[in-house]
């Protein structure tokens, strides 16, 4: 006997199939279509572009493409649920780095093919909730509920964009020709990539899956060799940008750079925009784009644009977080490299967004709940190489950067002397879980595993100092005891002292240091700040390695006017330490007060009496004065700094930004 069930299966496998619709204006128009595509009367009409139509839904095919959003809703939804879920039913924090560590081991993508993804949904997200609420009341054959599924994305326009959204973008022709004006030869190209890989990209590992794009840059060169326009129309743009990049980079770490250089340079940059803007990188976010951008953030800061770097970082926040790239997790079940790509793609951009905010002093846009790099790396007894300790260094001072500018400023005000010490012995720990050849100067076996330690040592002092530097201004902490603000004034000079003193042997060592922004950032601005509060005078070792710094910078000055060692701002700089550093040393003799000796006040207590007291010089205590702004520095620097009369108001950071970036 025939069930009702198999009835209905019976009559859906007879049913015929839908003939074509007539198309889309005809439809409006309410006239007989001929079904061909264009149909005769759009061609007779003059719109025969309008010409379209939906076919109808085949099970076993694809579907139209209006309905690729609303065909991933499900799995937008379980996405977001399997990675929280997996993230909350984690007992400990050791199964969330067992998880990474696993996914650390795995093979790449054989294919090299890269995932589609689809636009990321929270779990409060209105389609999210729908999701939810359909799956507890109804069952998976369910068709009305299926096509509220389908709909819930469109509907709240939250639909991914297409890739035809703006045509006028994809004239191919010029911007083609451009491309292929602007590439360089394919001997130019390998030399650029092979001072990439050796100098830039190991103390700036941002490019993942070197391998994979060395493969892709040989298959390239071989098929432009044969006809470069023709293979650039066919070819993936927002690679090509990110080529472009790359060659850019490679291009700014030459020893000196001459004004064609510095041409070439942003020719090459502008091409990599050409190419996003081609794959309409900027309105429909992909992971070929982000990492793209990525590079170009690099490029942008190393010319000096960092305003342009500050402004793409924040795009590349909101993009990463369009694709779920902060939620990211990898999981062994569900492609390994793919999350782990993701993770560290994510961290990448924490990375740039935390340097330019902590120098600009301004909120990361990357400060949002994700899966970090300190949980997800810390946990456990696993080492950290440079990279890794990199993400988790990073992570930290983003933090102290976004509490700065939180919503509710009633914990982040005025922190207490626990809180600034926690943050402090939180990058210690961080040290303290380095690869033993790159944790200590006597363990390193090879050039790059004393260039790694030594570049670590710089941005880890320098991270240290920039969260202790309040205390060197009198008006700041005021709420905290003499004795605390003395330890945080001492450790935040001290701190400084190990970031220039790194940045002086990295000068050494590696040719990247010379062109990277972020480190002769970090290295100069802790030299300028020892100068600003008169440590010339007082500690021989500063002055020291201000001589070395002199030395060493003067003596790879080109000989050649057109050419340049150092950008503008930092030439200031430069100058303003030069004659503060002539000024001070010439009544040194007079005014000398050794750091480590028995001249100490001793109305202050010692180090051995005080509960967290580290660092390389612990033991030397002074009156919080004593690191404040020299007023003598005054008249040597007076040119860089802004028109007052009076000078009583000025602290130390008001007198490092006017050096660095006032208009003197």
């Amino acid at each position: 006997m025939l069930t009702p069930e198999s009835v209905r299966n019976t009559l859906r496998s007879k049913r015929k199939g839908q003939t074509l619709r007539p198309c889309y204006p005809c439809r409006q128009r309410k006239v007989k279509c001929s079904d061909s595509r264009p149909c005769s009367r759009c061609i007779e009409r003059l719109h025969e572009h309008l010409c379209s139509y939906e076919p109808p839904p085949k099970p076993s095919t694809t579907r139209p493409p209006g309905g690729t959003a609303r065909r991933h809703l499900g799995a937008y939804s379980s996405q977001t649920r399997s990675q929280r879920d997996e993230i909350g039913n984690a007992s400990t924090l050791n199964q969330v780095a067992d998880t990474y560590q696993r996914a650390v081991g795995a093979d790449p993508d054989p294919d090299g093919a890269t995932p589609a993804i689809s636009v990321f949904l929270g779990e409060q997200s209105v389609p999210s909730f729908v999701e939810q609420q359909i799956n507890q009341i109804s069952t998976s054959s369910d068709e009305g509920a299926a096509e509220v599924r389908q709909t819930a994305v469109p509907m709240l326009g939250l639909q991914p964009s297409e890739q035809g959204l703006f045509p006028y973008w994809q004239s191919h022709d010029n911007y083609t020709q451009n491309i292929s004006e602007a590439l360089p030869d394919k001997t130019e190209i390998l030399e650029l990539f092979s001072r990439y890989i050796h100098v830039v990209y190991p103390l700036n590992p941002y490019l993942l899956d070197v391998g994979r794009f060395e493969i892709e840059l040989i298959r390239f060169l071989e098929a432009t060799s044969q006809n470069s326009q023709s293979y650039l129309l066919g070819s993936n743009h927002a690679w090509v940008g990110l080529l472009f990049a790359v060659i850019a980079s490679g291009l700014q770490c030459s020893r000196v750079r001459t004004p064609d250089d510095v041409l070439k340079c942003r020719r090459y940059i502008s091409t990599a925009f050409h190419c996003l803007h081609l794959a309409q990188g900027f309105v429909n976010p992909s992971i070929d784009c982000i990492k793209a951008l990525v590079i170009i953030v690099h490029v942008l800061q190393n010319e000096l644009l960092t305003e342009a770097a500050w402004t793409l970082v924040g795009l590349l926040s909101r993009q990463a977080q369009s694709l779920g790239l902060h939620m990211a997790k990898a999981n062994p079940q569900q492609g390994q490299s793919q999350g782990l790509g993701q993770i560290q793609l994510w961290w990448i951009i924490m990375w740039q967004d935390s340097l330019l905010s902590l120098c600009f002093d301004r909120a990361p846009a990357t400060a949002v709940n994700c899966t970090d790099p300190f949980h997800t790396l810390m946990a456990g007894d696993q080492e950290l190489g440079y990279r890794e300790a990199m993400c988790v260094l990073c992570h930290l001072t983003l933090k102290v950067s976004a509490r700065r500018y939180a919503f509710d400023m009633t914990n982040s005000t005025n922190p207490s002397y626990e809180n600034i010490m926690r943050d402090f012995h939180m990058v210690e720990q961080i040290k303290s879980k380095l690869r033993p050849e790159i944790k200590a100067h006597d363990n390193c076996r090879t050039v790059q595993d004393l260039v790694h330690y030594t570049c670590f040592k710089l941005h880890s002092s320098f991270a240290q100092g920039a969260l202790l530097r309040p205390s060197l201004n009198t008006k700041n902490w005021r709420y905290l005891t003499t004795m605390q603000r003395q330890d945080l004034a001492t450790k935040c000079i001290n701190s400084h002292k190990n970031s220039l003193d790194a940045y002086l042997n990295l000068l050494a060592i590696s040719t990247s240091a010379k062109r990277s922004w972020a480190m002769l950032h970090n290295g100069l601005a802790s030299a300028l700040i020892l100068a600003i509060t008169g440590q010339i005078k007082h500690d021989p070792s500063v002055t020291a390695m201000l001589e070395r710094l002199f030395t060493t910078l003067q003596a790879e000055s080109p000989s050649d006017t057109d050419a340049k060692q150092l950008w503008n701002p930092h030439e200031r700089g430069l100058q303003a330490l030069q004659r503060m550093y002539e000024r001070q040393t010439l009544g040194a003799a007079s005014s000398h007060t050794p750091i480590a000796d028995s001249g100490t006040p001793s109305s202050l207590p010692t180090a051995a009496g005080m509960a967290g007291t580290s660092g390389p010089s612990a033991t030397e205590i002074f009156e919080v004065d004593y690191f404040a702004f020299d007023p003598q520095s005054m008249g040597e620097i007076s040119a860089f700094l802004p028109n007052s009369d009076t000078y009583g108001d000025l602290m130390v950071d008001d007198v490092f930004d006017s050096v660095l970036w006032g208009s003197g």
